[in-house]
C-alpha cells in the first residue's frame, strides 16, 4: 500500500498548486490539507481560509488521477467512528 507521504514525494510537492496562508477558500469548495491527511477532503465554510499550519489543496486545481491519489487512503471526520465510551 501506497502512503500519502509516498504521493506526494512522488508527484513533486512544488508541483502540486498549495493554497497561501490567508487565501480564503471558496464556500462549499472541496479541499484536503497535506498536513492533515487524517481528516480527508472537506467542505470549505463561508468566511474560512488557508492558515499558517496549513497546506491546502483545492480540489478544483487538480487533475482528477491526481486527487485520487492524494485522498485515496484518507477517511473523513464525519466517517470515522467515535471511540466506545467505557
Amino acid at each position: 500500500m501506497i502512503d500519502h507521504e509516498t504521493i506526494v514525494e512522488r508527484r513533486d510537492e512544488s508541483t502540486l498548486p498549495i493554497l497561501e496562508p490567508g487565501t480564503l477558500l471558496e464556500p462549499s469548495g472541496v479541499y484536503f490539507d497535506l498536513n492533515h491527511r487524517e481528516r480527508g477532503p472537506f467542505k470549505a465554510l463561508v468566511g474560512q481560509e488557508a492558515g499558517s499550519g496549513n497546506r491546502y489543496v483545492a480540489r478544483r486545481d487538480v487533475e482528477q488521477d491526481v486527487w485520487n491519489q492524494l485522498v485515496e487512503h484518507a477517511i473523513p471526520i464525519e466517517e470515522v467512528s467515535p471511540e466506545p465510551s467505557v
